[in-house]
């Protein structure tokens, strides 16, 4: 079972709000689509449900042309970031009534519900309305309603951002279990990198409508292809060290270090991370931040340098990474 998108283009009356989108998801694959508000990403989503059509291009989903196909027909299963479960029903009454509705036998609806419910924990919720469960149990039931549709692929919009972030923490090797155990392609769009980081297999970057790469997250994060890419994943952000008319240079946090012999600079303030400080930094190349161990004692006035090979190079103009290595 494989999720292509070809050529696929929106736009909201001049605004272009996908342009000429290819994407391919694989069977058992997290694709997972990442980008700030406004770049495209629901939309997308949104899109190969049936619940918005493209302006160009087309869905197929395992060779099959579905571009036209009624949202009913495309055997997807969705989870919303609001959960979308129905108040005035309890948690078995929200997973059956799907399956009721497609006539489905009762028996068989009392097997598949009662396993998806010990499969995910909700044994002892089965008559609670949504409002007497935490927000995890919530998304749990969402999901259990996705999974007892038995869809061809998943999409999850923002499924976990409502949650806090202990709660986010601890269900993601659980929601990756679950959906990973179905072999199907699954499409998780979040804003959250470390969501993303965590849970995908292959993440892409979508800026203005526009993939700027897709990749593992190892090489996301080692090998971005653009400045946005570089800027967009890394907490800290990438620090920019040097700018000229065509090339701008730029350094992560981890990779600064304190140096007698390197630039001089100013401590404004410190931020507690567990094990780890950073440090921000004013100096002639701007504000900068470094990682450093919690325990490093560090002057008001100190300085820093970097290694040559560990500088990103940008094109001014297009964004795209430099080959140079001067």
């Amino acid at each position: 079972m494989t999720l292509i998108l070809r050529k696929i283009s929106r736009k909201f009356g001049r605004r272009i709000i996908l342009n000429n989108l290819n994407l391919e998801v694989r069977e058992g694959e997290i694709l997972a689509l990442l980008g700030p508000s406004g770049c495209g990403k629901s939309t997308t989503l949104r899109i190969i449900a049936g619940l918005e059509r493209p302006d160009t291009g087309e869905i197929l989903i395992n060779g099959a042309n579905m571009t036209h196909i009624p949202p009913v027909d495309r055997k997807i299963g969705m989870v919303f970031q609001n959960y979308a479960l129905f108040p005035h029903l309890s948690v078995g009454e929200n997973l059956s009534l799907g399956l009721n509705i497609r006539g489905v036998p009762n028996k068989q609806i009392q097997v598949r519900v009662s396993s998806i419910l010990g499969l995910m924990k909700l044994d002892d919720h089965v008559n609670k309305l949504p409002a007497e469960l935490s927000g995890g149990q919530r998304q749990r039931v969402a999901l259990a309603r996705a999974l007892l549709r038995d869809p061809s692929i998943y999409l999850l919009d923002e499924p976990m951002s409502n949650l806090d972030a202990q709660l986010r923490e601890d269900l993601r090797p659980e929601l990756r279990s679950l959906i990973t155990s179905e072999n199907k392609p699954v499409v998780y769009v979040t804003h959250d990198q470390n969501e993303a980081m965590a849970l995908a297999n292959r993440i892409a970057i979508l800026n203005n409508g526009v993939i700027e790469q897709i990749d593992t997250p190892q090489d996301i994060y080692k090998n971005p292809k653009t400045y946005f890419v570089a800027s967009f994943i890394g907490s800290p952000k990438i620090n920019t060290v040097n700018q000229s008319n065509e090339i701008l240079s730029a350094v992560r946090p981890e990779d600064i270090y304190f140096s007698e012999e390197g630039l001089n600079c100013k401590v404004l303030a410190r931020e507690w991370h567990g094990k780890n400080q950073i440090i921000i930094l004013d100096c002639s190349k701007g504000i900068l931040r470094m990682i450093c161990d919690v325990d490093t004692k560090i002057p008001t006035n100190t300085k820093v340098s970097w290694d040559k090979d560990k500088v990103y190079r940008f094109n001014i103009n297009t964004g795209k990474r430099s080959i140079l290595t001067t």
